[in-house]
């Protein structure tokens, strides 16, 4: 199975936590990557573990194990959903037997699939292929998009030999963020000559800017209303209570607000601010709607890898205020943004009002965002990872 890659005749093997089926708007930054390569011609197949104990104790529906989808331009892709269960570190034996379990189950996918490139969709889903990578030879890529302390969490987990060996077998690494690039260079997973920085993009059919009245209308929002938008999970993370606990400061009826994610179990941040005209899941192609009708968007997140739903409104052309952290330091600055400490409400509050009442401000902002929108790109961000992966390989 060892292969000499050309570069006419590589098959990637994308491997993620999960990917979008039927009802179920989950990983959607995969799959606007995928569909933008395979647009582009890259031979692509997709590897995305099912869990059966979130089937059996949740109620998840299983899905077909393998299917063929398509690209919104009709182009053909296989996605492959093994087997998988999760058990948390607490369950030390149940743990360790689910980790072979799901190692054994995606090995005989990889073989199955008889990749050129094993793909790794965040450290640790490349980190389960090294094995077989390194038994047939394989070049790997990775794809560091990890906010949270998952970085950390998987580097404690291996001794020096393994993050040696992994290191290793590395070809490149895409990094999200300069803040993830430090942190692969400083933990000793890659190297400054294989590692490049490329910020999340869009699908910018999807995401631009647009004249949503119709919308503000049917919400019930008034020509001199200040809508406040946020899209994300409502977890402490990512600011929802702070964002609701200023919004309740400002105590401004014209100001309303527009929550598009849901609650998570064990971490739940309902918001609960006066003015909510819209809150709850929302399907990924109603987003640009919901976003165009806002005038700022806010997320006052305290750990990302680099925020797709930031992109997603900057896309639309809309001005953010968000963290005063090193993870945004590649997509906002002081043309399209307020930065501000995420823990703090009153920080969150004035930034809020000062885009509400300074009409100069917000204008600059405004045309400033609408002006780069098109920078927001998946298309060219494709392009961008295939060149350095033809590139690393003839190297």
């Amino acid at each position: 199975m060892d292969k000499k890659i050309t570069s006419m005749n590589r098959k990637l093997a994308i491997i993620a936590d999960d990917f979008p089926s039927e009802g179920r708007h989950v990983f959607v930054f995969v799959q606007q990557l995928v569909f933008a390569m395979v647009d582009q011609g890259a031979d692509i197949t997709v590897i995305a573990p099912q869990s059966l104990t979130h089937a059996l104790f949740r109620g998840e529906k299983l899905r077909s194990r393998k299917s063929v989808e398509l690209t919104v331009n009709g182009k053909q892709f296989c996605v492959y959903r093994p087997y998988s269960m999760s058990f948390g570190v607490g369950h030390k034996w149940l743990y360790k037997i689910a980790a072979k379990f799901n190692r054994k189950n995606l090995t005989k996918c990889l073989e199955s699939v008889n990749p050129d490139i094993i793909y790794g969709h965040f450290w640790h889903s490349a980190y389960k292929a090294i094995e077989f990578a390194l038994k047939f030879n394989l070049p790997v890529f990775v794809a560091c998009g990890e906010g949270d302390d998952a970085l950390e969490e998987l580097v404690k987990g291996m001794t020096i030999d393994e993050k040696e060996q992994f290191s290793k077998m590395v070809n490149g690494v895409i990094c999200v963020s300069s803040e993830n690039k430090r942190k692969c260079l400083q933990y000793g997973l890659s190297r400054e000559e294989n590692t490049i920085v490329l910020p999340n993009c869009v699908d910018d059919t999807l995401f631009h800017p647009d004249d949503e009245t119709s919308l503000r209308e049917d919400l019930g929002i008034n020509d001199n209303d200040f809508v406040v938008s946020f899209s994300g999970a409502f977890i402490k993370r990512k600011g929802t209570k702070i964002l609701s606990d200023a919004i309740k400061k400002l105590s401004d009826t014209h100001i309303k607000s527009i929550f598009m994610g849901r609650l998570v179990e064990g971490d739940k941040c309902e918001p609960d601010c006066p003015g909510i005209v819209y809150k709850g899941s929302t399907e990924h192609s109603l987003m640009p709607r919901y976003l165009n009708a806002s005038d700022v968007f806010v997320l006052p997140t305290q750990n990302e890898g680099c925020s797709n739903a930031i992109v997603e409104a900057l896309a639309c052309g809309i001005p953010v205020i968000s963290s005063n952290r090193p993870f945004n330091d590649d997509i906002l600055n002081e043309n399209n943004s307020i930065l501000i400490d995420p823990d703090s409400v009153d920080e969150v509050a004035e930034a809020i009002l000062q885009m509400k009442n300074n009409k100069e401000l917000y204008a600059q902002k405004k045309h400033y965002a609408i002006h780069h929108s098109r920078e927001y790109s998946i298309v060219e961000r494709a392009r961008k990872i295939i060149a350095f992966i033809n590139d690393k390989l003839d190297d």
